[in-house]
């Protein structure tokens, strides 16, 4: 005698299909100098999600905030104070890790550095996803 009904496991197994999850979240708005000016309008998805993504990613320091998963963000603060040379390998090395931990990023290339004044940094690359690429650019 059995203590389930009618059906054996095999019976009752469900195929399970692949599909890929939308993109769509809030617009932020990051137009101004500063950043973000605190504004939310409307949704964005696509390119421009990853874009948002992207930007959330590399202005969000690495396990610093308990809201992020342990994935989320790029280790940056330990690098003030070092030579320009080490800074410029880590930042390249660092934000490639960052973005590429995100299964929608295909690639990390083209680092150009630039040295600003008040010992900043002007850092601009390609991100390939698999929404399309976009040049992107930080000051660190």
């Amino acid at each position: 005698m059995s203590l389930l009904p009618g059906n054996t496991l095999s019976e009752s197994v469900v195929e399970a299909t692949e599909s890929t999850q939308p993109n769509l979240t809030y617009k932020m708005n990051v137009d101004n100098d500063d950043g973000i000016d605190g504004s939310i309008s409307g949704f964005v998805d696509g390119l421009e999600a990853y874009e948002q993504f992207v930007y959330k990613v590399l202005n969000t320091e690495f396990e610093v905030h308990e809201i992020y998963g342990s994935a989320f963000g790029v280790e940056l603060d330990d690098l003030f104070g070092e030579s320009l040379i080490y800074a410029i390998s880590e930042i390249d090395r660092r934000y490639s890790e960052a973005l590429m931990r995100d299964e929608r990023t295909v690639s990390v290339s083209n680092f150009e550095f630039k040295q600003l004044a008040n010992n900043k940094l002007a850092v601009s690359f390609i991100v390939e996803s698999i929404y399309g690429e976009s040049q992107e650019s930080t000051v660190v």
